[in-house]
């Protein structure tokens, strides 16, 4: 018998990717783990960028994850091939977070970008980046237009949002999960500030406007 110990027997996936199934789901990780794994994993290295690209939305973790892709001389070549795929999400999440200057080249303007941001968000859900993509979008250099269909997309997700809320606290007395019931207190104060925060950025882009 061998007195060789193993010690990949004691290795556990639950802190850190190890398993292909782990790098099938790679949401159940912290960005920093990802971060760490990236430089020595080239195998899953693909998988781990994608997860990464369309989770962060801090400054300071973009700026880390452009600096890796220069580094690693794959800078060019991971971001065109996103502008060229057929994942409008991932080609929105980039020229918003990423590089701005796809605006023109993938949407044409800020205002076409507002009405794609809306096209993949009218199935809203609580776990929808939509509210985000337009709170970002309306941070930037937009036009009048632009601020007026923002404007127009947040009210019309917000009504749907109370709409979809009603059938879920429906559904769930239906199936007695009174326990899973949300409080309408809650529900409203989450609401409201999600679409104060942005509402308060379009009129303040309203009055600058005014006074130009």
């Amino acid at each position: 018998m061998s007195n060789i110990v193993n010690f990949n027997e004691f290795k556990t996936s639950e802190n850190m990717p190890i398993t292909e199934e782990d790098f099938d789901n790679l949401d159940n990780y912290k960005i920093s783990t990802l971060f760490r794994v990236l430089k020595t994993d080239k195998k899953h290295q693909n998988k781990i960028l994608n997860n990464l690209f369309i989770r962060l939305k801090k400054d300071e973790e973009i700026e880390y994850f452009k600096n890796f892709l220069i580094k690693n001389d794959i800078y060019n070549y991971y971001f065109s091939s996103i502008a060229q795929s057929n994942n409008d999400v991932y080609k929105i999440h980039l020229a918003l977070y990423y590089d701005n200057n796809y605006i023109k080249s993938l949407f044409k303007d800020t205002n076409n970008l507002a009405k794609q941001i809306y096209k993949y968000g009218k199935n809203y859900r609580l776990n929808s980046n939509t509210f985000e993509y337009l709170i970002k979008l309306s941070s930037l250099d937009c036009d009048y237009k632009t601020q007026s269909t923002i404007k127009k997309i947040v009210i019309k997700l917000f009504k749907k949002e109370i709409i979809d809320l009603q059938l879920y606290r429906i559904k769930e007395m239906i199936y007695g999960n009174y326990f899973l019931m949300i409080d309408n207190h809650y529900i409203k104060e989450t609401q409201s500030d999600k679409m104060t925060k942005i509402l308060k950025k379009v009129n303040k882009n309203y009055e600058m406007d005014k006074e130009d």
